[in-house]
This record gives C-alpha cells, sequence and structure tokens, in this order.
C-alpha cells in the first residue's frame, strides 16, 4: 500500500509540474500575442509584445511562488516542531 501511495505522489508531482510549465510558457506567450495584435492595430511595433509577455512572465512567476510559499506553510504546520503543537 505504500508503494502505491508512494508513486500515486510521484506521478501528482509530474503532473504539478507539467502544469507549472505549461504556464510558464503559455502565459508569456498569450499575453505577448495579444501584445503584438495591439502593436499592429496601433502601430506601437514592438512595445505592447515586450511590455506585455514581460507582464506575462511576471504573474506566473509570482503566482507561483506565492503557490509554493502556501504549500509550505501548510507543510510546516502538520510537523511538530510548529509552534502550538506537542511532540
Amino acid at each position: 500500500m505504500e508503494e502505491l501511495t508512494a508513486r500515486r505522489d510521484l506521478y501528482q508531482g509530474f503532473g504539478n509540474a507539467m502544469g507549472q510549465a505549461a504556464e510558464l510558457v503559455g502565459a508569456p506567450l498569450i499575453f505577448g500575442f495579444i501584445g503584438f495584435l495591439l502593436d499592429h492595430w496601433l502601430g506601437w511595433t514592438p512595445v505592447l509584445t515586450i511590455i506585455l509577455a514581460l507582464y506575462g512572465i511576471g504573474g506566473a512567476a509570482l503566482r507561483m511562488y506565492y503557490g509554493y510559499a502556501a504549500k509550505m506553510r501548510e507543510h510546516d504546520a502538520e510537523m511538530p516542531w510548529s509552534k502550538g503543537k506537542q511532540p
């Protein structure tokens, strides 16, 4: 039973990593494409493409950071050395 639980956790970790990788690639591409369309419509060629692509990168990075921080707080709260818990 332990082996199945370990395998499930491993596969779930792979799935989470693939989702985060797709998010890190997809967000800048989508925002960059929107910027590209707006640039051609307004005639500002590279300005909005660069700004929105950087916005997508920053947003994806912040989302990953805050998600990681929340998971670590949750994990630490379950540990015996956390405040308020008796060993």
